[in-house]
């Protein structure tokens, strides 16, 4: 505490201010004596007349008209009173509690009515002005047009949003500078820009991330920038190029060819553009990230993402030699074989799985970044297939009714692929499909040649002539075609009931609590595992690592599922099974954990590039089909961890955070039925939520969560899963070598 001014005057015993008080009024000296010392004569003098609690009631009225401020600063240091909440802090509160403007306001109400304060903090006119700087948000829609199987026309109308990459890209690394004072651009080592596109939930999301790694062990700054969302059932190609791509084609080939150029503005806080190069500008490096599907529309491939890789020539036949040749596409390549297969009419293989002219952004396909995490996804999934699979069909007793539903399908599958070759055959027959083709062009030409003026009376009879003909012959052909369409419709109609049947049986089967699938899944529920959760009973990212992670215990436990499953298959045979399951989980388990090494060496890349080896012999081992996930994971994912160093960072992981984000601010707006609002509200909320000064006061809450001491049984038991798990990862991976060497050394001994 300071020290009183030299005179005080005190009011013994005196309850209120009142100047008309009975009491007298005295003097005591003070000098400079310390204000502790005051303070203890003023309570011996009137404690013990008046009270203590009238004398500190008047001692803090006195405190508050003289040194208010002063005074409410002491008592919040003293955290007697609450803080005055700043605007940043609001923002910070509100987005870590993921509130709305409305429930804050109710929060505001309640505290202010239990605390009786007047004021919590700062306006809410204060924390939206700082969302107001957010980037400008376009608005368009889009008719899209798709026949059913019956040719009838349907329309949806695609409503899309979108913002300019460049603006938001310069306006963030200009807010990262400004907010933090020891930053400076000459200390960046590099900055990446990755793309990145994602569909769900009824929406197609566009999201940029932004890098900026700084020199000499300084910190790795990671923002993610929405830049864009379709409102639309699926992700087609025909969606993308029809909406958002073309609308940000140019802001991304900008940020892919021009520099980042930083300048000091006349308040000395640091201005970014783009352009040319200069002394000070930095060139970031661009990428694109996402799944298999998307990438393959941004390369014009798609619809060949399933047959040919997206990142060399090579096609899916060649994929089950580990030594198959892989020359690598490049933007110019694909341009050439794009352009051939227009003017040589290339058929088949010979178009090399190229549809239409890319690239929609100058982005080098090295640079498009291999779906790591949806091979992980796929590999799981593949997995647990086989195991299900293998136990269906071995261990448990198929129902009668079963194998009659599936034979009845069969039946009509055969019966539906016959008509179908048939009217495939008559297409292609010179006297079926073709000379139907080749009489329509005829008859076209004839039809024009007879509207040409001056024509003879001899030629006109012999073109019309020619036209009856064309048409009886015509006439006959369309009878003939519409008589084998109306075939194969009346097969397809054939399938659909008995197909019908067999799902609906299937699922009830399924759901039986006796069957092997649904034993199987409720041993994957027992370690938090859900098929129903993803589409199509799939499982995704997150179940995959837990399916990785724990794969002994739970094989362990499905091995002894179907031992006690009444089945002629034998013990060592689901023995063998279940640890077929283990090595190859845990050989991909090791594999996917290399990949996700930061800033690897040479000798990091070897180790990775050896256990998606090993991993990939087991699965050639299990007879399963080489797929552009497992490929793109032998092939072409060591050598991005190599050049890209931060590869872990640029792996589609933030695609589909990012994507839950977008829906959780979806559902906070869902009654906000403009979608251009609802755009806009979002973009002024993610604004703010990314504000240097926010993210200050965002990380004074995570670093109080942090303060709170994990239980040591806590911490001992997360070191031993993390020992048993690498002990795990070592044990399978130097067995899968020494049967290699082994397997090699028999090999050459018979050579």
């Amino acid at each position: 505490m300071g020290v009183f001014p030299p005179l005080i005057t005190i009011k013994h015993r005196i309850p209120t201010y009142s100047l008309n008080s009975r009491y007298t009024t005295t003097l005591l000296p003070v000098g400079n004596k310390p204000a502790k010392d005051i303070l203890a004569s003023l309570f011996e003098t009137d404690g013990d007349t008046v009270g203590a609690d009238k004398t500190i009631e008047w001692v803090l009225k006195y405190l508050t008209e003289n040194y208010k401020d002063s005074l409410h600063a002491e008592l919040r240091k003293l955290k007697l009173i609450p803080k005055l909440l700043d605007e940043y802090e609001i923002a910070a509160l509100i987005d870590h509690a993921n509130l709305d403007i409305t429930e804050w306001r109710s929060v505001v109400q309640a505290l202010k009515a239990f605390q009786n304060v007047k004021h919590i903090g700062a306006s809410v006119d204060k924390w939206t002005e700082i969302g107001k700087a957010a980037g400008e948000v376009k608005y368009d829609e889009w008719i899209y047009s798709t026949k059913d199987e019956d040719g009838t026309t349907k329309h949806e109308k695609i409503k899309y949003w979108w913002k300019d990459p460049v603006a938001e890209v310069t306006s963030m690394v200009a807010s990262i500078l400004n907010g933090y004072a020891d930053l400076n651009p000459d200390d960046i080592a590099f900055i990446y820009v990755c793309h990145g596109g994602d569909h769900g939930k009824a929406k197609f999301r566009f999201t940029t991330k932004l890098i900026i790694q700084f020199k000499d062990g300084g910190p790795c700054i990671e923002r993610l920038l929405p830049v864009g969302d379709i409102l639309c059932k699926k992700d087609s190609a025909e969606v993308l190029r029809g909406t958002l791509i073309p609308k940000l084609a140019a802001g991304v080939n900008r940020l892919a060819n021009e520099h980042l150029i930083f300048k000091k503005d006349d308040e000395d806080k640091w201005c970014v553009t783009l352009g040319a190069a200069d002394p000070d500008s930095i060139k970031p490096e661009s990428f694109i990230a996402g799944d298999l599907a998307y990438l393959a529309c941004l390369l014009g491939k798609d619809g060949f993402e399933g047959d040919w890789c997206n990142w060399c020539k090579s096609y899916n036949t060649t994929w089950h030699d580990p030594n198959c040749r892989c020359d690598p596409w490049t933007i110019d390549g694909l341009k050439d074989q794009a352009t051939a297969n227009e003017t040589e009419s290339l058929k088949g293989t010979r178009r090399m799985g190229v549809k239409t002219l890319p690239p929609f952004f100058d982005i080098p396909v090295e640079n498009i970044i291999f779906s790591v995490l949806h091979a992980q996804m796929g590999i799981g999934n593949k997995i647990l297939d086989y195991l299900v699979d293998e136990a269906e069909c071995n261990v448990e007793k198929t129902p009668a009714e079963l194998t009659a539903l599936r034979n009845d399908v069969e039946s009509a599958e055969t019966a539906l692929a016959e008509v179908v070759a048939f009217k495939n055959g008559w297409t292609n027959d010179s006297e079926g499909g073709k000379k139907l083709t080749s009489l329509k062009g005829m008859l076209s030409r004839r039809k024009k040649k007879l509207e040409q003026p001056n024509l003879s009376t001899e030629t006109v009879d012999k073109l019309e002539l020619e036209i009856d003909l064309c048409n009886v012959e015509i006439k006959e052909l369309r009878l003939i075609k519409q008589n084998l369409e109306d075939d194969v419709q009346a097969k397809m109609d054939a399938r659909t009931e008995p197909r019908k049947q067999l799902e609906i049986f299937k699922k009830h089967w399924k759901a039986d609590g006796e069957s092997v699938y649904s034993g199987i899944d409720k041993i994957l529920e027992k370690y938090g595992i859900c098929r129903s959760a993803y589409h199509g009973g799939k499982i995704n990212g997150v179940d995959v690592q837990i399916l990785m992670r724990y794969a002994p215990d739970i094989m362990n436990d499905v091995k002894d599922f179907l031992l006690a499953q009444d089945s002629t298959y034998g013990e060592e045979a689901i023995a063998l099974l279940c640890e077929d399951c283990v090595e190859y989980l845990v050989l991909w388990d090791a594999a996917f954990a290399a990949v996700h090494v930061d800033n690897p060496d040479q000798a990091a890349c070897d180790k990775a590039q050896l256990y998606i080896d090993l991993a990939m012999f087991k699965h050639r081992q299990l007879k399963f089909r080489v797929t552009p996930k497992t490929h793109g994971m032998e092939k072409h994912v060591v050598s991005q961890m190599l050049r890209m160093k931060i590869l872990s960072k640029l792996i589609e992981h933030w695609v589909e955070h990012y994507h839950q984000i977008g829906s959780r601010y979806d559902l906070k707006w869902i009654n906000q039925s403009n979608e251009l609002k609802r755009a806009v509200i979002r973009a002024r909320r993610e604004f703010t939520a990314s504000h240097p000064e926010v993210l200050k006061r965002k990380e004074i809450i995570m670093e109080s969560l942090r303060k709170r001491k994990t239980p040591d049984a806590t911490v001992a038991a997360a070191v031993e899963r993390k020992r048993i798990k690498t002990e795990l990862r070592a044990k399978y991976v130097d067995a899968a070598i020494t049967r290699q060497e082994a397997d090699l050394a028999l090999l050459l001994s018979l050579t």
